[in-house]
């Protein structure tokens, strides 16, 4: 296969979006360190290069003939990437990411010049720009994506995204080319993925009342408190409130994709599906719904609470978070937290403030 005479922007974007879903990327700056050994790829840092052959950083960004980072192929077909480890953490991230764009786009292995080394003998200039130009799409688009970048304000990409200014300059003035092109290949999988990512940005609510956080299109009631005293947030408030962490974290339940939990909240018991009301262990009832305000029949499940062996008390039967005290919507009670499985929120906040950091 020969190299390409025009770059494949379209190809790029579409490997970007797909790398970002399949690695369930949810929150920015991205860890692109982990996301590349995750992969099986190797790091190895300019600093440990020089002196376990005992030259400068300098010389080894000779040798490699960049002093940003490199990537390389052995002959087993692993890879590794090499990376100066003396710039900035925005410019290692980038670079990092662009190395990481000529693994995906298959740089490494479809082209007669680059197999094995990316700068081979046979690589003419106008080839590498070809080459380079598809990485520089495929680590911005994986970085800081389009569909993303669109809803934040620009000012804020450099803190948001954790870019550069030339970085940030590049994302704005190729804002609407990537979008476009992101519309064209984004699979269903990537629009989930990015779907949820903006709407933790643009719908999240803060409860001046236990300082939770928490996002949804609507809500009336704070599902850690039950309080009506919510603030939706800007998207710029929503990244600065991350940013400065200045919220309370509160403990949550894991639950899968369609709402049931990993195991048993109470006696981690495996053996459940999501066919079932309670666990043939302990009898907890597995899913969280909003069961409403009560009175509620006395427990049949001594000692442990329950609602009712097969009928749900008055409420709006809402399928709830894990993290949910409190139906968002109409207020009632979750079952996670009339089963005592989540602590009320001023007890669990004064437990936090006890403690000796």
């Amino acid at each position: 296969m020969e190299i390409p005479s025009t770059p494949r922007y379209r190809f790029a974007t579409q490997m970007a979006l797909e790398t970002f879903t399949y690695f369930n990327v949810l929150s920015f700056p991205l860890d692109i360190k982990t996301l590349i050994k995750s992969e099986g790829i190797k790091l190895k840092k300019y600093s440990t290069i020089a002196k376990k052959v005992g030259i400068s950083v300098a010389e080894v960004c000779r040798e490699y003939q960049t002093d940003l980072a490199y990537i390389f192929r052995a002959d087993s077909g692993k890879y590794s990437i090499a990376y100066n480890d003396t710039k900035a953490e925005y410019l290692i991230r980038f670079s990092l990411a662009h190395e990481l764009g000529h693994y995906a786009l298959g740089h490494l292995e479809d082209f007669s010049e680059t197999v094995l080394r990316y700068r081979g003998n046979n690589l003419t200039e106008t080839k590498y720009e070809v080459l380079e130009k598809e990485a520089n799409c495929f680590a911005r688009n994986l970085i800081s994506p389009a569909p993303i970048a669109d809803i934040i304000p620009q000012n804020m990409y450099q803190e948001y995204f954790g870019i550069g200014y030339q970085a940030e300059l590049t994302r704005i003035g190729l804002l609407k080319t990537d979008a476009h092109y992101s519309v064209l290949v984004a699979s269903d999988s990537n629009k989930k993925v990015l779907k949820k990512i903006r709407a933790q940005l643009s719908k999240t609510h803060k409860c001046s009342t236990c300082e939770a956080a928490f996002y949804k299109k609507n809500a009336t009631f704070c599902p850690f408190c039950g309080e009506q005293t919510l603030t939706k947030l800007s998207v710029s408030e929503s990244i600065n409130l991350k940013n400065r962490g200045n919220y309370m974290r509160y403990s949550k339940i894991e639950l899968n994709d369609e709402g049931f939990p990993l195991h048993c909240p109470r006696c981690k018991n495996e053996d459940i599906d999501s066919s079932q009301k309670f666990c043939q262990v302990c009898a907890t009832y597995l899913k969280n719904i909003c069961i409403g305000h009560g009175p509620f029949e006395e427990n049949p499940f001594e000692p442990y609470p329950s609602f009712g062996l097969y009928k749900e008390e008055e409420g709006c039967g809402k399928k709830l978070p894990g993290f949910a005290r409190y139906c968002p919507d109409c207020g009632g009670k979750s079952t996670y937290y009339f089963q005592g499985l989540l602590k009320n929120w001023d007890i669990e906040q004064k437990e936090w403030e006890e403690l000796p950091f």
